[in-house]
């Protein structure tokens, strides 16, 4: 249960399920993909939202304690129902530094 953003419903249901794979290319260089669905069912109000996550990204492990990451992402939204949903996509990047002990 999640609050929600609109003022004619108190809150919706997500539903979700994702899968990601790990891969170890080398020693140092580490790969993942994602992909998962979420569906959002409004209390109250006969609306829906439906989102395909998907991503990749990897990490350089630089030496033991530091790394550097790339990960993109992008999500497909729909909506339908009563409280006008908007379809949109999404698309985000993000690099970070990895500190670890």
């Amino acid at each position: 249960v999640q609050d929600s953003a609109f003022g004619t419903t108190s809150g919706f249901f997500a539903t979700a399920a994702a899968l990601r794979v790990d891969h170890e290319l080398l020693r140092n260089v580490l790969l993942n993909a994602q992909v998962g669905y979420e569906q959002d069912d409004f209390v109250g109000v006969d609306a829906k939202s439906k989102i395909l996550r998907y991503s990749a990204g990897g990490r350089y492990l630089v030496n033991r304690n530091l790394g550097l990451g790339l990960l993109v992402g992008r999500d497909n939204r729909s909506g339908s129902g009563s409280i006008a949903l908007q379809t949109y996509n999404e698309t985000r990047a993000m690099l970070s530094v990895v500190l670890q002990r």
